[in-house]
């Protein structure tokens, strides 16, 4: 009796082991709870302490996706005193979360790729969010309303 209950344990360790093995997630972060997921409109960017939102950039929007792509859709002056869309066709836009609150931009365009490294700070029940992003042109802070 002491012998199959030594084996029964045995076995009973060993599924457990591969079970646990094969249920793996891989190394990747989950986004699909992260705060950032979701669809968000500017409503105001101020750079180095100065407002540098007009009425087209109003209407930009960001899509933050669970698989850690962004869409986005930027507006500028048409020089008319309408707004044009300036999405560029043929940028891809990832993200990534770094740490509690960090953030990177992985951008490719033209064969080139840029990463931007960004913190949030979530208010209003989390639909509201203050990005702020930093280089060498200086500090901006982006706040954006969650659609």
């Amino acid at each position: 009796m002491k012998n199959a209950d030594k084996y029964f344990k045995i076995g009973t360790l060993a599924l457990l082991i591969i079970a646990s093995v094969s249920c793996k997630k891989d190394k990747g972060t989950d986004l699909s709870n992260d705060l950032l997921v979701g669809t968000w409109k500017m409503t105001e960017r101020i750079e180095d302490e100065a407002s540098t939102m007009d009425n087209c950039a109003k209407s930009n929007i960001f899509k933050f996706n669970a698989d850690g792509t962004v869409q986005s859709q930027d507006w500028i002056d048409d020089g008319t005193g309408g707004c044009k869309d300036a999405t560029p066709s043929s940028i891809n836009i990832k993200w990534a979360k770094t740490g509690e609150n960090k953030y990177k931009y992985i951008m490719s365009f033209g064969g080139q790729s840029e990463e931007l490294a960004f913190t949030t700070q979530f208010s209003e029940s989390n639909n509201k969010v203050i990005i702020t992003e930093s280089d060498e042109d200086g500090v901006a802070h982006i706040t954006f309303i969650r659609q």
